[in-house]
């Protein structure tokens, strides 16, 4: 069974506080420009309907879609190697000025996405290598 994992501009534990107001994120993914920076990237990328895609590397698929307002939320689907790069890759295509956070489904615990986080930094936090 694999694991639903989210990267957003909200920590977790804000949304685990039903009383908390949060922060308003400014963030907004525009999915065309995301699908051209991830195309030139990995020439497997694919994109679908409804902001989805899935990108293969060597025999290992990560894929996922937006949601939420302005796109502000990636959710992915099988971690392992590929989702860790992927991953570290989001990061630096999102400016440094927005705050992220990666965090499982079903868990309030994340990691927050500084720059400069590494695949090893996320397979360290997800435990899949």
């Amino acid at each position: 069974m694999s694991t639903r994992y989210y990267v957003t501009p909200y920590d977790p534990v804000h949304w685990k506080d039903e009383n908390s107001s949060g922060v308003e994120a400014t963030l907004a993914v525009d999915f065309q420009d995301f699908s051209k920076a991830a195309q030139s990237v990995w020439s497997s990328y694919e994109s679908y309907p409804n902001c989805s895609w899935s990108v293969s590397f060597d025999n290992d698929e990560v894929s996922g879609s937006f949601s939420g307002k302005d796109n502000q939320i990636l959710v992915l689907e099988r971690p392992g190697y590929s989702f860790n790069q992927f991953v570290a890759w989001y990061r630096k295509y999102i400016s440094s000025d927005h705050k992220l956070f990666l965090f499982g489904e079903g868990s309030w615990s994340g990691l927050e996405l500084i720059d400069g986080v590494t695949d090893k930094d996320i397979s360290r936090f997800t435990g899949y290598e």
